[in-house]
């Protein structure tokens, strides 16, 4: 057996013992969660004044949950953008979505989520938002982002319902 042979040998070894271990870690972290659908939609709100901001799309999505451990919902992604959570009401009680955690059962959650198209210059400028890209490319399905003690994890939420539009006066 040449030298190399012998240490080539050992390094393998040591990776086994290492990748074991860190998969008995893994294990023994638990995150029981269970995410029932009931509904994703989005509609359409065209305002009534001439301005840079053409439509704002809201997105709400109803749910029931069970999580045994606490989990944060970050952010709802759609086309190729994330959209960060500003509304989320828990069985009835509104609460904001700024590092909370959610733990337990809860018969419905509604997140909502709002996002804003602009368009060339006009009169009346609304200060533009930019938002972060997601890194997928969804054409009508949207993801939920949320992080929990095994990190971030994407809830697939199936294909956004669309309602009909609002026409501002």
């Amino acid at each position: 057996m040449t030298k190399s042979t012998i240490i080539f040998t050992f390094l393998l070894f040591t990776a086994t013992l290492f990748s074991c271990g860190n998969a008995k870690k893994q294990q023994d972290s638990t995150d029981i969660k269970e995410f029932n659908i009931k509904s994703i939609t989005s509609q359409d709100v065209y305002p009534g004044v001439h301005s840079n901001l053409r439509k704002t799309r809201t997105y709400k999505l109803v749910m029931s949950a069970k999580m045994q451990d606490e989990h944060k919902f970050i952010a709802l992604l759609v086309d190729s953008v994330q959209l960060p959570l500003e509304f989320i009401r828990a069985d009835g009680s509104a609460i904001t979505t700024e590092g909370y955690g959610f733990q337990g059962q809860f018969d419905e959650l509604v997140i909502s989520v709002s996002r804003h198209f602009f368009q060339q210059y006009a009169p009346d400028m609304v200060a533009e938002v930019m938002y972060e890209l997601s890194g997928f490319q969804l054409s009508d399905s949207a993801k939920l982002m949320i992080s929990g003690p095994l990190g971030i994890e994407y809830i697939n939420l199936g294909i956004v319902q669309r309602q009909d539009n609002i026409y501002a006066p």
